[in-house]
């Protein structure tokens, strides 16, 4: 299957949960590579790499790179991202 930029671009559901297809697009990459997000191993570190680079970023803002509501976005995304473990094992 091939993949658009409109397939893991898109918003977050409203409940801080990212939409189950960007969930399972994250399941199906790392599929490929022999990885599962329920794996008790892989599921935690996928959300602690998010969380590594959501501090990269507090670190940009606090540079000047991003400003407030730029980096107010991106989080929102990352904190979406972190639930693609929980949604894929709610399959």
């Amino acid at each position: 299957m091939q993949h658009t930029a409109s397939d893991t671009h898109r918003q977050p559901a409203g409940d801080g949960r990212p939409p189950r297809q960007l969930a399972e697009h994250f399941e199906r990459t790392f599929n490929e590579h022999g990885m599962s997000l329920t794996d008790p191993k892989v599921g935690p570190a996928f959300t602690l790499t998010l969380e590594i680079a959501a501090r990269v970023l507090i670190g940009a803002h606090v540079e000047g790179t991003l400003d407030k509501a730029q980096l107010a976005r991106v989080d929102e995304l990352l904190r979406g991202m972190r639930r693609a473990p929980a949604v894929i094992a709610e399959e």
